[in-house]
């Protein structure tokens, strides 16, 4: 299981170099977007497997340090400096399967990247706070929320982010919740996840 970790990490990082070189050859400003977003989604997928690799776990893994790790490489991959964006993490100590990890880990991407792009006006910094906790009835609720803007509408865009959200959140038979309060708000409730053995 290792030398699988090991070989789909690289295959994965090998993608995210191709989307990089070539978002530096594409000069439409919305492909090299696309193109970023694209690698963006692919290293998270890649660092589960460096971590599940390095940690010689097989098949899940702990979700906090998990979260930490992405938000840190999602605030360099837009080059935003830390001390401008406040990011409040409340994760409980949860171990996920793989099955699950991955479909979250794409959908926690999509969200702290929309908050990071659309939640703050230029040069203004402000507050994303992440929770992740099981609940009473034995769901997983995710919610992201920042103190900025707020959706324009709250009805979901028709945008590739929301279309993979609804995908994603289909798999893990998930609902999704968006709503304004001081900011936008986003509750992904998973009623269909696995924890690691």
């Amino acid at each position: 299981m290792q030398e699988i970790h090991h070989r789909v990490k690289n295959n994965l990082q090998l993608v995210s170099s191709l989307l990089s070189l070539q978002s530096r050859s594409v000069e439409d400003e919305a492909a090299t977007r696309a193109l970023v977003e694209g690698q963006s989604r692919v290293q998270s997928m890649a660092l589960i497997h460096k971590n599940l690799y390095n940690d010689n776990a097989a098949s899940g893994l702990e979700v906090k340090d998990y979260v930490v790790q992405l938000t840190q490489q999602l605030l360099q991959t837009y080059g935003i400096n830390p001390e401008n964006v406040d990011l409040e993490l409340d994760v409980d100590p949860i171990c996920l399967d793989v099955s699950t990890l991955v479909p979250l880990a794409v959908i926690i991407n999509e969200l702290i990247t929309n908050a990071l792009k659309y939640a703050f006006e230029q040069h203004e910094g402000g507050v994303i706070h992440l929770s992740l906790k099981p609940t009473a009835d034995q769901h997983l609720m995710l919610r992201v929320k920042d103190n900025g803007k707020g959706f324009d509408q709250l009805e979901a865009s028709d945008g590739f982010g929301t279309k993979l959200i609804k995908a994603l959140a289909l798999k893990l038979d998930a609902t999704v919740n968006y709503f304004n309060d001081n900011g936008a708000v986003v509750e992904i409730c998973v009623k269909n996840y696995k924890l690691s053995q």
